[in-house]
C-alpha cells in the first residue's frame, strides 16, 4: 500500500500554493486501486522558519506527494526521506492519482 498527499483547498481540484494549501487530501493506493482516504489540515499555513520542516513531518507516512509547486527547500526534504515527489500540470487531483497509478507521470 502507498499513501500519496495533495494539497487541496476544496477536495477537488490540486492547490497551487503546496504549502498554504488548507488541507492535504491522504490516499491510499494499493494494487493500483484507490482505497481510503482521509484529510489533514494544514494547520502550518501561518508562515514561520519551521514551516517547511514541519509539513515534511506531517506528511512523513507518505511515500508520494502529487503537486502543482513545492518550494525547493520543501522538495529537498521530502527527498531526504526518500519520498517520491510528482509534480504535475493536472489540477483535478482525481485524474492526476489516476495517472500516478497508470505509471504516466514525471518525478523529481
Amino acid at each position: 500500500m502507498k499513501k500519496i498527499a495533495i494539497p487541496t483547498d476544496n477536495n477537488v481540484s490540486i492547490s497551487q500554493d503546496f504549502a498554504n494549501a488548507k488541507w492535504f487530501k491522504i490516499i491510499e493506493v494499493e494494487n493500483n486501486h484507490v482505497g481510503s482516504f482521509r484529510y489533514i489540515e494544514n494547520n502550518l499555513s501561518q508562515s514561520n522558519g519551521q514551516k517547511d520542516l514541519d509539513l515534511v513531518r506531517k506528511l512523513s507516512d507518505c511515500e508520494v506527494i502529487i503537486a502543482r509547486e513545492i518550494s525547493s527547500k520543501t522538495q529537498e526534504e521530502f527527498q531526504s526521506m526518500n519520498k517520491k515527489i510528482i509534480i504535475t500540470n493536472e489540477i483535478q487531483m482525481d485524474v492526476a492519482v489516476d495517472a500516478f497509478i497508470k505509471g504516466i507521470t514525471a518525478t523529481n
